[in-house]
């Protein structure tokens, strides 16, 4: 079965560890092809040993082979740029110590990808505590949906960082999606 799904296959995307491929056979699934598959060990290991028996964080699973460095795994839809600017929006970094203490110009404090950045970083409980705070104080005056949603973000990812034992994951826009009955999910870390 994966030779045959993995023979009829369409590109996806590519990142920086394993190049994605949808399914022709199972359009409902994604094949992940790892580039290197020695230095990806310890995540396909992981992915086999935590992330698959969880699949109300990272979704489905369906095999993961290690010495090839093939994960075949559920199918997500994406969030598009303009939902993930909409859910961003509410940061005001100049009110963020962790940016101000960078160097960063006041006219890049408007930067919509530094908000992308904030908010990866809120979300992996990467800023002090006082810049946490400020994110949830700006984030009371937010829509319901932002709330709900950035809510579900925070709480994805702290319970996978607790499951596969880390201190960070690569949170962002381009490694959540939603499942298909619309919850969110952790696709990558």
């Amino acid at each position: 079965m994966l030779f045959e799904e993995f023979t009829k296959k369409a590109l996806l995307g590519r990142g920086e560890e394993a190049v994605a491929y949808t399914s022709v056979v199972y359009p409902d699934r994604v094949i992940k092809s790892y580039n290197h598959v020695q230095e990806s060990r310890e995540k396909l290991e992981e992915m086999r040993d935590v992330a698959s028996k969880h699949p109300e964080i990272f979704g489905k699973y369906y095999k993961i082979d290690v010495e090839r460095g093939i994960v075949v795994q559920e199918k997500f839809t994406m969030i598009s740029q303009q939902d993930a600017d909409k859910y961003v929006k509410f940061l005001n970094l100049r009110e963020i110590s962790d940016y101000a203490n960078k160097g960063f110009k006041d006219e890049d404090m408007d930067d919509i990808f530094l908000k992308h950045d904030a908010f990866n970083m809120y979300c992996s409980s990467s800023f002090v505590e006082s810049d946490t705070k400020v994110v949830e104080h700006q984030l009371e005056s937010c829509t319901e949906d932002v709330q709900k949603f950035v809510k579900r973000c925070k709480h994805v990812c702290d319970e996978a960082m607790k499951l596969i034992d880390k201190g960070w994951i690569d949170f962002g826009f381009q490694n959540i999606g939603f499942d298909k009955t619309g919850t969110l999910m952790l696709l990558d870390y």
